[in-house]
């Protein structure tokens, strides 16, 4: 990707994207520590699903409300019934 096509993907991502601060103290949850701030965000952010390739997160069952799913798996199940607060992926 040259630079100005990195530039124009970076703000066009932050157009659309919501920013948020990283939690303090995020508790521990999945089995690398150093994720667990990604489930923290995803669940202050009512986030729909957190998209990643990360085993990690992947193979940890019961993360709620935000499950883990690869891309592939996100891209395939938009969901199905509209929600009473809109969720996002992160």
């Amino acid at each position: 990707m040259l630079t100005t096509e990195a530039d124009a993907f970076v703000s066009m991502l932050t157009a659309v994207a919501t920013i948020l601060a990283d939690p303090a103290s995020p508790p521990a949850i999945v089995r690398d520590s150093g994720d667990d701030f990604l489930v923290a965000l995803a669940n202050g952010a009512n986030a729909e699903a957190i998209v990643t390739g990360d085993r990690d997160l992947l193979d940890h069952q019961g993360l709620t409300p935000a499950p883990a799913r690869l891309a592939r798996q996100a891209a395939r199940s938009p969901s199905a019934e509209p929600r009473q607060s809109p969720r996002r992926r992160l």
